[in-house]
């Protein structure tokens, strides 16, 4: 069984240092694949799969990104 996390991040430094994390344990079969994406690049990987966002929030002082989006009829 494969599982797959996302997870946004807007820190270079803390990026890094967890990519460096999530390929050992990936290597190691601790941990399951981990995608990182930058808050551009989710918010585009949403619209290419053909919603509409009608709303993106990303708070002040969190690493959470809301989207609020809906596919076309």
């Amino acid at each position: 069984m494969s599982s797959t996390l996302v997870t946004v991040k807007k820190q270079p430094i803390l990026g890094a240092v967890m990519r460096a994390v999530l390929k050992i344990g990936k290597f190691t079969g601790l941990l399951p694949l981990v995608r990182l994406f930058s808050v551009d690049d989710l918010v585009k990987s949403v619209a290419n799969a053909g919603f509409e966002i009608d709303h993106n929030w990303l708070p002040d002082k969190s690493d959470a990104l809301f989207i609020v989006a809906k596919k076309p009829v």
